[in-house]
């Protein structure tokens, strides 16, 4: 086991760094950076730029970048108080594995992180002129890669360690639309009885990489099972909604709270047991965990009948998972959609989506049916960032290079894929289309959950491919 790597990676996790709460991070990163003698700096945006010189002999030798992102979709384990703002993931070692007590583990992707420090530390590693870049807010809108100056990207290889399956080597990328549609329904004050109801237990998941396992989500499935009420004679009025982690995270875990007329407890409690059996039919063999909580509360103020239908009948019909699949490539989605949030206060009602699509044609026909939902419900629609694809490189020579390095390594082939996720490398290609870049890393389960396990072996075999490639590059 590399020692050096599991001691960057577990200093990385000791410092709370959720999207948009990087700074701590940052700052270490950069002081480690110029303490062990590398020339570093931050830019405005946050992002941390190191520079190696190259080894003696390789002055010569081409530019290569590492790099990957410092934030983490934090996800507290249901139950649990862990709170993504003051406590750091705990990694638990169990065997060639890891992963965190009570939270999400961050190996998305402090495991680039982790290995770029320790390359570039390595004075050992004869190669060229190495430049190891760190991004913020990857999870989210990657607004530290747009915001990245084009000439920190002047060399001609990069190689991006945000990936997660040993063995399969990613060349192209979906570009992403992140958007809100916000309801602008007020509260108002009603006389009935308040019952909490709360849909868990859920799988959850990255909702690029695992859109098309069909799992259940956890806000629509409780919007489904309340919109039924409906067509049993029982009216509601919403008085909060709750669920999800962020954005591009399938929602494990969704709550809402209800106002009922007055005698209609009993009768909405029964059809939520019935639609929950329905529900669990739906998603047997992929959820088996999933759970219902109802418990009676004290509700003064809801949405009306007529705001809680429209809001309702909105999300229930909305085009969710995957939309459309690539024709040529047999198993890889084309297009597909993740409602990720939901945040409910006294001006109404938010969900946050995010819409992939490798095609933009289908991008825009999928943004204007949600426009004409929007419309039809009273709400608004923002699109808060968007994301360009990273299309293919038919004559790529650190793909080849990757390949033949890692059947050196394993003596197995490598799998050449395209992928339906956001990664940073569509933004360096804009800046710089002469690079040519990969995707690789090393095995993560369940990103994006608390069930995050990092795979410590696949971890060394990374290290190896990398420190294979750069040797390689170094003989040009």
């Amino acid at each position: 086991m590399d020692e050096v790597f599991l001691n960057n990676f577990k200093a990385l996790c000791a410092i709370p760094h959720p999207t948009g709460h990087e700074e701590a991070i940052g700052q270490y990163i950069l002081e480690r950076a110029l303490s062990k003698g590398l020339k570093a700096h931050r830019d405005q945006a946050g992002n941390v730029i190191m520079e190696r010189q190259a080894a003696p002999g390789y002055e010569n030798a081409p530019m290569t970048i590492l790099e990957a992102h410092m934030d983490m979709v934090a996800v507290a384990k249901p139950g649990s108080n862990w709170n993504p703002l003051t406590d750091a993931p705990v990694p638990v070692r169990e065997g060639d594995m890891l992963r965190a007590e009570c939270s999400s583990l961050g190996g998305d992707d402090c495991s680039g992180v982790a290995l770029i420090q320790e390359l570039l530390e390595d004075e050992s590693l004869l190669c060229g002129p190495l430049r190891g870049i760190i991004t913020v807010d990857e999870e989210q809108g990657m607004s530290g890669a747009k915001a990245m100056d084009a000439k920190e990207l002047a060399g001609r290889y990069l190689i991006n360690l945000d990936w997660e399956e040993s063995g399969r080597l990613c060349c192209a990328s979906a570009g992403s639309e992140r958007f809100y549609l916000r309801f602008p329904y007020g509260l108002k004050s009603f006389e009935g009885e308040g019952i909490t109801v709360r849909l868990h237990g859920l799988m959850g998941g990255h909702s690029g990489m695992e859109i098309h396992k069909g799992r259940c989500n956890a806000i629509r499935g409780l919007c489904e099972m309340l919109n039924s009420c409906f067509d049993s004679g029982i009216p509601l009025r919403m008085a909060s909604l709750s669920g999800g982690n962020a954005s591009n995270a399938i929602p494990c875990d969704a709550s809402v709270t209800l106002s009922l007329p007055v005698g209609k407890t009993e009768s909405f409690q029964f059809v939520m047991l019935d639609k929950f059996e329905e529900l669990k039919e739906r998603y047997a063999g992929i959820e088996s965990g999933m759970k219902l909580d109802m418990e009676l509360c004290a509700v003064d103020k809801a949405w009306s009948f007529e705001d809680t239908e429209r809001f309702l009948g909105c999300i229930c019909s909305l085009k969710l998972g995957v939309n459309t699949m690539v024709a040529a490539i047999p198993g890889l989605v084309e297009s597909s959609c993740n409602l990720g949030q939901a945040f409910f206060n006294e001006a109404g009602c938010a969900v946050t989506l995010m819409q992939r699509s490798c095609e933009p044609g289908v991008t825009e026909t999928m943004l204007e049916r949600y426009r004409a939902q929007a419309d039809r419900a009273g709400a608004d629609m923002d699109i808060v960032s968007s994301t360009p694809p990273w299309p293919l490189k038919q004559d790529s020579r650190l793909q080849t290079m990757c390949m033949e390095q890692y059947k050196a390594l394993t003596g197995k082939d490598m799998e050449r894929i395209s992928v339906h996720a956001g990664l940073e490398t569509s933004c360096w290609v804009v800046k710089n289309p002469a690079l040519d870049c990969v995707s690789i890393g090393p095995n993560i389960y369940d990103i994006h959950s608390p069930s995050e396990t990092l795979d410590l072996k696949s971890c060394d075999l990374l290290h190896d491919l990398v420190v294979g490639m750069l040797k390689e590059i170094a003989k040009e």
